[in-house]
């Protein structure tokens, strides 16, 4: 399943797992669009090929997927 907008959901989704899953910094399955702006957020030009990076904690063998948001008006990440 999707959770929240789309844009990602702190720990993977709103259920603390006690084999991780959890997060410290956020309210668990808090919607990535609510996040707050970075102080100096990246900025890629459409089509540029980019390098990214990214981890994993657990060795659940689970999937995983990219969403980029598109900031809208104001910068808010509804779209």
């Amino acid at each position: 399943p999707v959770y929240g907008s789309g844009c990602g959901a702190a720990g993977g989704g709103p259920t603390v797992y006690a084999n991780g899953g959890y997060i410290t910094s956020h309210a668990q399955g808090m919607d990535g669009k609510e996040l707050p702006a970075a102080a100096a957020p990246a900025s890629w030009l459409a089509g540029s090929v980019v390098e990214v990076g990214w981890a994993i904690a657990a060795n659940h063998g689970g999937g995983y997927q990219w969403r980029l948001c598109k900031l809208g008006e104001g910068g808010d990440a509804s779209g």
